[in-house]
C-alpha cells in the first residue's frame, strides 16, 4: 500500500489534468493509502508545491488532506472512496487512473456494477489492483488469471531479499499460522478452492 502510494504521488507531479481515485473496500482500508499519500505531499517539498491549497503549517495542511477530494496545481485531483455496502456512492465517478486497495475484499458485483464502468471515460483509463489474495470468489482472482493484465508477484521471498523482514520471523510466522493463512499472507498465493469454498 506503501509503495502504490508512492506510485500515485509521482504519476500525480509527471502528469496534468489527471482524475485519480482509489477506492478500498471499507473507509478504514482507503484512509490507510490516503494517509501514507498525505505524508509523502507534506514531507516532500516538490510534492507539497503541487497542493492547491492556501493552507500554511503542517497540521492544516494534513487537515485540507484528509478530505475526500484533493486537488494540485497541475489540474490532477485525487477522489478518496469505499466500496462499502452497495457502494452507490461510487456512481457518477470515472477516472483516468482507479486504483484499487485490497481488490479482492471488494464484493465482485460492486466491481461489475459500479467500478468497472468508471474505466469508460477514458478509453486510456488504467487499473490498478493491490490486494493479498483472499478468495478465488472475486474479480481479483479473474483478473490474476487475466493474462492482458500486467501482474507482479510479492511473496516473503523477495520481502526478506529486500531485507524487509527476516527469516527468523517468517519461520515464527509459518509455526503461528494455518497453512491456508501462511499461503494467503507470506506466500501471497490463492487458497486452494476447496478451502476457499469452505
Amino acid at each position: 500500500t506503501r509503495s502504490v502510494s508512492i506510485a500515485v504521488a509521482l504519476y500525480i507531479l509527471f502528469n496534468k489534468k489527471k482524475r485519480n481515485i482509489l477506492i478500498g473496500p471499507t473507509s478504514k482500508q482507503t484512509s490507510i493509502i490516503r494517509n501514507y499519500l498525505a505524508d509523502l505531499l507534506v514531507e516532500n517539498e516538490v510534492l507539497r508545491k503541487l497542493l492547491n491549497k492556501k493552507a500554511s503549517g503542517i497540521d492544516r495542511i494534513r487537515e485540507e488532506l484528509s478530505r475526500t477530494r484533493m486537488t494540485f496545481n497541475n489540474g490532477c485531483e485525487l477522489t478518496v472512496l469505499s466500496a462499502e455496502g452497495e457502494a452507490e456512492r461510487l456512481i457518477g465517478f470515472g477516472g483516468d487512473l482507479i486504483i484499487l486497495d485490497e481488490s479482492c475484499l471488494i464484493k465482485p458485483e460492486v466491481y461489475r456494477a459500479r467500478i468497472s464502468r468508471m474505466l469508460g471515460d477514458n478509453p486510456k483509463a488504467m487499473l490498478v489492483e493491490v490486494s493479498n489474495p483472499w478468495t478465488r470468489d472475486s474479480h481479483y482472482w479473474e483478473h490474476w488469471g487475466n493474462h492482458s493484465f500486467h501482474r507482479i508477484h510479492i511473496d516473503w521471498r523477495v520481502a526478506l531479499a529486500e531485507g524487509r523482514t527476516t527469516q527468523s520471523f517468517i519461520d515464527e510466522q509459518a509455526v503461528e499460522l494455518t497453512p491456508t493463512e501462511f499461503q494467503i499472507l507470506y506466500e501471497s498465493e490463492f487458497p486452494d478452492r476447496a478451502v476457499d469454498s469452505l
